[in-house]
């Protein structure tokens, strides 16, 4: 038996399939829109994308985002600094109080309500989300 990632052009998913197929077999028996990639291997498809040139799956990399601190007062002066995120990083702040916006660059934020929040930057795909726990007293 052997791993393959099966590629979906049009939703741009992986799933994962055990086949006892070669290679040409593997491609054959997908659907309109779809390649098959012997990985050799399993592994998390959510980690992982199709390289539509060599048809070999890449790990997706973190989204680049980098927090200038993890612990903040909750004065509405103390600012954190999210850094080296690309064009169109969607950042999502989900805590005591929530918001989500686009951002490239830099951005700066205060908080008023003290808590725990968790801020999730996602980079445009191949991209996977970067997850920050920032504790605000």
């Amino acid at each position: 038996m052997n791993w393959y990632a099966i590629y979906d052009s049009i939703s741009g998913k992986i799933k994962l399939s055990v086949t006892s197929f070669d290679d040409d077999e593997a491609d054959n028996n997908c659907q309109e829109g779809q390649s098959a990639a012997f990985t050799g291997e399993r592994f998390p498809s959510g980690d992982y994308y199709i390289n539509t040139e060599t048809l070999r799956p890449n790990l997706r990399d973190s989204t680049p985002c980098v927090a200038s601190t993890t612990q903040l007062a909750a004065d509405g002066t103390a600012s954190l600094t999210l850094s080296q995120m690309r064009a169109d990083t969607q950042v999502t702040i989900d805590g005591p109080t929530t918001d989500s916006f686009t951002a490239s660059g830099s951005e700066t934020l205060t908080f008023i309500m003290p808590g725990v929040y968790t801020i999730t930057a996602t980079a445009p795909f191949p991209a996977r989300p970067k997850e920050m726990t920032i504790n605000v007293t």
